[in-house]
């Protein structure tokens, strides 16, 4: 038997799904609802979250942390989008190696952009993408013992994607 608890945050961020075949295909925003569940063999037996996976209130520190500090208020852009550079050219030299791929790992956060805040990632940012990715990024930030079990990502108040699933 699993034990779950599961947290939501809010964020709002700007996006472009460059391949759409219709509105998508514009810069334009979402209020974004993120929900996290973790989950663990058996409840903790000491200390401050004894009878709990995690504390809610951990589990919100982990995803602002994780997730609100990276892209809250910002815009997330694949690095192969023909208007990454339009919107952000000041962001050119340092999101590109010589080779034309990101210098990071699977993205290259900018806080200071003269556009604003901007996050370049290596692929397409459709809510499934974020999912996952926000999956990955927690699962790495997570304490030991707590694996995640799944980022839900609502990206309207009546769409959402789950990964995993």
């Amino acid at each position: 038997m699993k034990y779950t608890a599961t947290r939501i945050i809010g964020i709002d961020m700007g996006h472009r799904v460059m391949t759409h075949g219709s509105k998508c295909k514009s810069l334009h925003g979402h209020r974004y609802q993120i929900e996290a569940t973790v989950e663990a063999d058996t409840l903790q037996t000491e200390g401050v979250q004894t009878g709990m996976v995690m504390d809610f209130g951990f589990l919100k520190d982990l995803m602002m942390d994780t997730i609100d500090r990276l892209c809250d208020h910002g815009m997330i852009m694949y690095d192969k989008d023909p208007l990454l550079f339009v919107v952000y050219p000041e962001c050119q030299s340092a999101v590109l190696s010589q080779d034309g791929h990101l210098t990071a790992s699977n993205y290259k956060h900018f806080a200071l952009c003269e556009a604003g805040k901007l996050t370049v990632v290596n692929f397409i940012p459709t809510a499934e993408n974020l999912a996952r990715w926000w999956f990955e990024l927690l699962q790495q930030k997570s304490p030991l013992g707590i694996q995640i079990k799944s980022v839900k990502v609502w990206e309207t108040p009546n769409c959402y994607s789950i990964y995993p699933t």
